[in-house]
Formats: C-alpha cells, sequence, structure tokens
C-alpha cells in the first residue's frame, strides 16, 4: 500500500519500530529462556509488523475477510503442527527431509482447500 501512494518512508518507520520491539525482547528473554527463544521474538516481531501494515491497509481500502478460510487454515495448522510433534522426534538429515515434506503437504492441502471454497463460493 504504502509503495503505491509513494510513502515508503512508512516502510522504514514501522521497519525500526519493529526491530527495536526485536531487541528489546530479545534482551529481556535470551537470559531467562536462553538464544532458542530469539526465534520466537522475531516471529513476534513480524506478526506485530504485519499487523501494522494490515490495519493501516484495512483502514484505507475496505477488505473483505472470510473467517471460515481463516479457521480451515489455523484448523490445518494445528493439525500439522500435533502431527510433526508426535512423529518427529530426532534430530539429522532424515529428520529434516521428513519436516521437508510435512511442510509440503501443508503447503498443498491448504491451497486445496482454499481453492475448494472458491468454487463453492462459500459467503460471510
Amino acid at each position: 500500500y504504502y509503495e503505491f501512494i509513494d510513502k515508503t518512508k512508512m516502510i522504514l518507520y514501522i521497519n525500526i519500530i519493529v526491530s527495536i520491539l526485536n531487541v528489546i525482547l530479545n534482551i529481556l528473554l535470551i537470559p531467562k529462556f536462553g538464544f532458542e527463544i530469539s526465534a520466537f521474538t522475531t516471529f513476534l516481531s513480524y506478526v506485530v509488523y504485519i499487523v501494522i501494515v494490515r490495519l493501516n491497509t484495512f483502514s484505507k481500502f475496505k477488505i473483505k475477510f472470510k473467517y471460515k478460510n481463516l479457521l480451515i487454515i489455523i484448523l490445518a495448522s494445528l493439525i500439522f503442527y500435533l502431527f510433526d510433534s508426535i512423529f518427529v522426534k530426532s534430530t539429522g538429515i532424515v529428520t529434516f527431509f521428513i519436516e521437508g515434506i510435512i511442510y509440503v503437504v501443508y503447503m498443498l492441502t491448504i491451497y486445496y482447500f482454499t481453492r475448494l471454497l472458491k468454487s463453492m463460493k462459500v459467503e460471510e
């Protein structure tokens, strides 16, 4: 959105805010939980970035959001997460490929579910 209205500095400002948030969360949480938490803080910072950008975009454009699609994606994510956490226990190269296969199957499932919903013309 910001590229279209020639306000690319706004992207810079949002990135600076999110980067500062990420650094603060890392400083607060790494001493308590270890370096593994840095992946989560980075993820959380990206979520904050997406929320800020989407809220600004939704305020300018009236976008119809289908909550049924979101629910299906969340449920599919939960199912694949449980499948992954139950059946994949070890580390190594074989596990890396198994994780990749699970990810590809997940993405294909989401793709076909959304296509199925579009073909059924589900209205909210």
